[in-house]
């Protein structure tokens, strides 16, 4: 892609969300290709202006290619969500979850744009998913199998945490205001809040794309006891799913269990490889650490190893470099 022309990233964050927030745009700019320049859009609801300038400082020395800039959506949350936003507001999936829906609204420019949740880890240049074709549809996900009670039911679920957005699609067919109107007339039943209302307003509009675009480390541990007959595999053949295990381009720390407190995660050492290289190394011991934890992850180690094994194994049968 010519450096001219920007690939439009979108993330969504509180003050909160500081630390995970710089780590994503750190290595999302880390791993651009020389001929890839990065657009960051971030939907910030109370971000002060100190704090913007320290993760622009953070970032700076991967590139002057890059522009990394703010755009506040407090007041557009507050008046969309209405009388529901105590009950969509929850400690574990702030506010800001639902800032995507109005991006665009929010950046009129824009064609067309990646969202990435601030809980990812980016390990490859998101060139080739930007320049996805959608094929008429509005969004481009990857299907999530596991489903909670009053999810929508539909055919396809997806999570959200990463998505291709065809913006002059959601302007024309006014689609921001098609999945709040589900949000608002479902309320009482949505689970996963607003990936609840993005999968049942928009079902017919979600297109599927390879796995190694959101990736996470339980579909890697679920590999391990799969038949490649399973249904866990769809609608991904298994080669693709093998492929996305071993060269994901997005990690996806999906889940209570977060990479910058000390867990047992899979793809732990990752993300905290990631810290060091982004210059947080005062942060390890990451929060959350101690003597019992320690030996239970030392307990978790062979499952591990005899996963990864595994997952070579089937990436040989199936022809996976």
């Amino acid at each position: 892609m010519d450096t001219q022309t920007p690939v439009t990233i979108i993330f969504a964050s509180d003050s909160r969300g500081l630390l995970p927030l710089t780590v994503s745009v750190w290595t999302l700019l880390e791993k651009a290709k020389p001929e890839t320049t990065y657009d960051v859009r971030i939907l910030s609801d109370g971000i002060s202006a100190e704090e913007q300038e320290k993760i622009r400082a953070r970032v700076a020395p991967l590139g002057e290619r890059h522009r990394v800039s703010f755009i506040d959506v407090a007041s557009v949350i507050e008046e969309q969500l209405g009388e529901n936003m105590a009950k969509w507001q929850v400690e574990r999936l702030p506010r800001t979850a639902w800032a995507r829906i109005f991006a665009a609204e929010l950046m009129p420019e824009v064609n067309r744009a990646i969202y990435l949740d601030i809980d990812v880890l980016v390990c490859d240049d998101l060139t080739p998913l930007f320049e996805t074709d959608l094929k008429g549809a509005a969004l481009g996900g990857v299907v999530e199998k596991i489903l909670n009670e009053g999810q929508p039911d539909a055919s396809d679920y997806y999570n959200s945490g990463v998505l291709l957005m065809d913006l002059d699609m959601f302007r024309r067919d006014h689609l921001g205001e098609v999945v709040m109107e589900y949000a608002h007339a479902n309320a009482d039943s949505l689970c996963a809040f607003d990936q609840d209302a993005i999968n049942g307003a928009l079902s017919d509009k979600i297109m599927t794309i390879h796995p190694r675009w959101n990736w996470n480390d339980g579909i890697t541990r679920r590999i391990l006891w799969a038949d490649p007959k399973a249904d866990m595999w769809y609608p991904h053949p298994p080669k693709a799913s093998i492929e996305a295990a071993l060269h994901p381009a997005v990690l996806h720390y999906t889940g209570k269990h977060k990479p910058w407190r000390y867990n047992h995660r899979m793809d732990r050492a990752p993300y905290e490889a990631a810290l060091k290289r982004a210059g947080f190394d005062e942060l390890l011991p990451l929060p959350g650490w101690n003597i019992n934890d320690c030996i239970k992850g030392w307990l978790y180690a062979p499952s591990y190893a005899f996963i990864r094994s595994k997952i070579r194994r089937l990436a040989k049968k199936w022809n996976v470099e």
